[in-house]
């Protein structure tokens, strides 16, 4: 709902820099959410940016823990 209410010009450069700087989770949760409350029309421009941050290596990876 906060994407709603907030502006994405102001929640944008926000978590996408706490993302770039922290790599956490609870980031990308909040970025998820932000982008469920929001309108289309609104965070349009905001896309390229969202992707090119979430598409870097750093930021968005994984790893698998074998539980032996």
């Amino acid at each position: 709902m906060l994407g709603y209410f907030v502006r994405a010009d102001v929640w944008a450069p926000i978590v996408l820099s706490a993302i770039q700087k922290y790599q956490h989770f609870g980031s990308i949760l909040a970025l998820a959410n932000l982008i469920k409350g929001s309108e289309k029309e609104k965070i349009l421009e905001y896309l390229s940016q969202i992707c090119e941050v979430m598409s870097n290596p750093d930021v968005c990876s994984s790893r698998q823990v074998g539980i032996w």
